[in-house]
């Protein structure tokens, strides 16, 4: 397979991909009924792919790669070069 090949799969598995997350993002995937004592009216809950945004962006800020201890001063903060 040559590269522009490879490039071009790769380019469209991309495109692919994200329409299907864009897609699943829109889409209902459950839904739960609550039923209250008699004076209060049922609950309905509906949840989506939306929901779960602030969650996939705390994920990618916490995840076992972060450096945010190093960027805010962790370990051998102020040595830069001098002593």
């Amino acid at each position: 397979m040559s590269a522009k090949r490879e490039y071009a799969f790769a380019l469209l598995a991309g495109v692919v991909g994200a329409g299907v997350v864009l897609l699943a993002a829109r889409e209902q995937w459950a839904q739960a009924l609550f039923t209250q004592p008699k004076p209060l009216p049922a609950q309905v809950v509906d949840v989506s792919g939306n929901d779960l945004v602030p969650l996939a962006s705390a994920a990618t800020s916490s995840g076992p790669y972060d450096n945010t201890a190093n960027s805010l001063g962790g370990r051998n903060a102020g040595n830069y070069g001098g002593s």
